[in-house]
């Protein structure tokens, strides 16, 4: 019922509205996949160890951000949310798995503190940090289309899901969910700090956040563990 009933519109305006946003969500990915890609050159802090070099993000690639996965989850929330009302107003109520019923919570329970922990990071840590590096260019990529798309339409889809669409529950006692996708990112980062480029053309170790440079010692703990706070900040604001 909570899936299926909306706050101020019925099913089948329910499964019409979450499912073009789910189409726009996996539009704007499929079409930054295709694209000719970035090549962004990560800024470290002053005392990192690390040399600064660009990484070619093309394909399947350009979606190494942690931006775009919590971008690429909240439209598979969507997509899931909406193909159970669907199903509710065609009468095939039958087709829906109760599985489908539980990914559908627990996607969201993920991806919607997780989509303002990004915006918060981006707004309070990644853009000063990018302004005071290399100034206005520092900060080209998030003033760009999919940087405007992602750190900002994110947060609006998700607010009208909870306050205008049908209100999805998010239960605290499921708060450990929320961390995974998290703690998953954080060791896609350190495998892949040592294959952005080939091996002929190795570089040293590389990351796309500042924050995730190992060589910082304690800084790198202190922002996880801020970065962790935050988000459980939201899940609870999200219960509440």
């Amino acid at each position: 019922d909570t899936l299926t009933h909306g706050l101020f519109v019925g099913p089948t305006s329910l499964a019409v509205i979450r499912l073009l946003i789910a189409a726009f969500i996996l539009g704007v990915t499929a079409k930054r996949v295709m694209g000719p890609g970035v090549a962004p050159q990560p800024t470290y802090l002053p005392h990192s160890k690390l040399r600064s070099a660009p990484l070619r993000l093309v394909g399947l690639r350009s979606l190494a951000p942690f931006t775009l996965w919590c971008w690429v989850l909240l439209g598979v929330t969507f997509a899931l949310a909406g193909t159970i009302p669907l199903l509710l107003t065609l009468g095939r109520t039958d087709l829906i798995h109760p599985w489908h019923l539980r990914l559908a919570l627990l996607a969201f329970e993920i991806s919607a503190p997780c989509a303002f922990l990004v915006s918060t990071v981006v707004k309070y840590a990644l853009w000063p940090h990018a302004y005071r590096s290399k100034g206005s260019e520092g900060t080209k990529v998030f003033r760009s289309f999919y940087g405007i798309v992602t750190h900002n339409l994110n947060v609006i889809f998700v607010i009208a899901e909870v306050a205008l669409l049908g209100g999805l529950p998010v239960a605290m006692s499921h708060v450990a969910i929320s961390p995974i996708i998290g703690l998953i990112y954080v060791l896609f980062a350190w495998w892949m700090s040592d294959r952005w480029h080939p091996k002929e053309e190795h570089r040293g170790p590389q990351y796309l956040y500042f924050f995730l440079d190992t060589t910082l010692g304690w800084t790198t703990t202190k922002a996880l563990a801020a970065l962790l706070v935050v988000l459980l900040v939201f899940f609870v604001v999200f219960c509440i």
